[in-house]
């Protein structure tokens, strides 16, 4: 028997069969985990989903409320190619479009947008075959530079203090560009690179303090992970047809598949983890899911799909648990889906409990050996998992095993 417990918005009778990704609590989305035209029409008069791509989130240092209590607020901008237009957050109340600010310098099937913390915002404006630098300052939008020498920039990545990203589809290449001087500092040979995922060791949200670039290369066909001098250093091939990447505190790469309509995870060793979703508009279903940002600190996640968008926060997920009869004792496997402290407690016929081992692992695949005097008597065994993120003190995931013969 397999029982896996939500404790989301402090409700514990909450049940799912995933939650590798589990929703917001109410004060962080108002119940709203997934948006449409609809919602978006209630903030912009007109305005609806046409065809949504790239996404980047961030938490602006101008709009970071004061005080000790973390608010937890972010900034999300979105894509959208068919409109075609950015759209972002300017508080909890309000969003913004690039094209009011900019009237007169309109974009074109953009396909992508990186941001970070100090209001440095950059559009993949791909039919204009140009890289936007813009700057948010007071609430508004200004335009620094427009980055040439492209034939189709797809994706933006903006990693450490002033490495730029881009991919350059149609010209089969990656650019590194220093904004801080406004020139190019290497140039990567790889087929049709898509989107880019970018981690600097000096970034703060960086758990192995390492150098990497992951790109969506082949077109869609593969994913592939460079170091910063352009040497490839893995190559998998992708679990669908893909076109955004993003990664996590941990260099674990998530990507959303529109076809089948997952989010595959792989780790930072391009190993696949495990997939999330299904097609649908129910409840942890997506509809021909594109575009996914990921934020490191928080473990939010945002995807947008046809028509809208959806809000995350990274859970935790424990899949192909089993108990066996080893010499000595009993030896326990599960997979793990997500860093997440572990606890295993014996559970025994009159409902007493024993806890009998606690860690935190950063690995996936979990052995653990009970040898058979700590086992005696009891009948199964209860493993708690608490992410790592900031949905440690709202999500709990149980599952309960029997123990062999039991």
């Amino acid at each position: 028997m397999l029982i896996c417990l939500l404790f989301l918005f402090f409700l514990s009778d909450k049940l799912s069969s995933e939650t590798t990704l589990v929703f917001p609590p109410w004060g962080h989305n108002w119940g709203i985990q997934r948006v449409n035209s609809a919602h978006l029409q209630l903030f912009l008069p007109g305005l609806a989903f046409k065809k949504p791509a790239g996404l980047a989130v961030t938490r602006f240092v101008a709009t970071d409320l004061p005080g000790p209590e973390d608010d937890i607020l972010v900034t999300a901008l979105g894509i959208d190619s068919g409109i075609p237009d950015m759209i972002f957050n300017t508080s909890m109340y309000k969003l913004a479009r690039y094209s009011v600010f900019f009237p007169q310098n309109l974009l074109a099937a953009p396909s992508d947008v990186a941001a970070d913390s100090r209001g440095n915002i950059f559009i993949a404006d791909t039919g204009n075959s140009r890289v936007l630098h813009l700057e948010l300052s007071e609430g508004s939008l200004h335009l620094r530079r427009e980055i040439r020498g492209f034939i189709s920039p797809f994706s933006v990545e903006i990693a450490g203090d002033n490495l730029l990203a881009i991919s350059d589809t149609d010209a089969d290449k990656i650019v590194l560009y220093d904004f801080s001087v406004n020139m190019p500092v290497k140039t990567i040979v790889t087929e049709k690179p898509l989107a880019l995922a970018c981690i600097l060791a000096e970034d703060k949200w960086n758990f192995y303090r390492e150098n990497a670039l992951f790109a969506v290369t082949g077109g869609g066909r593969a994913i592939a992970k460079f170091s910063l001098d352009g040497k490839i250093q893995l190559s998998v091939p992708s679990a669908g047809k893909i076109q955004y990447i993003d990664c996590d505190y941990y260099s674990q790469i998530y990507t959303p598949d529109p076809v089948i309509c997952k989010i595959h995870k792989y780790s930072r060793k391009l190993e696949y983890i495990t997939s999330f979703g299904s097609c649908g508009n129910k409840d942890r279903q997506f509809d021909r899911p594109l575009g996914i940002a990921v934020h490191r600190r928080f473990g939010m996640v945002f995807i947008s799909e046809a028509g809208g968008a959806q809000y995350y926060w990274m859970g935790t997920d424990m899949l192909d648990l089993k108990a066996e009869s080893v010499p000595g004792g009993i030896k326990f496997f599960l997979t793990l889906t997500e860093p997440a402290d572990l606890e295993f407690v014996l559970e025994y016929p009159d409902r007493s409990e024993k806890s009998i081992f606690k860690k935190r692992f950063f690995s996936h695949q979990i052995e653990y050996f009970c040898d058979e005097k700590t086992a005696s008597n009891a009948l199964q065994v209860s493993i708690t998992a608490h992410p790592t993120y900031s949905s440690r003190t709202r999500f709990v995931c149980i599952k309960k095993i029997p123990l062999p013969g039991k």
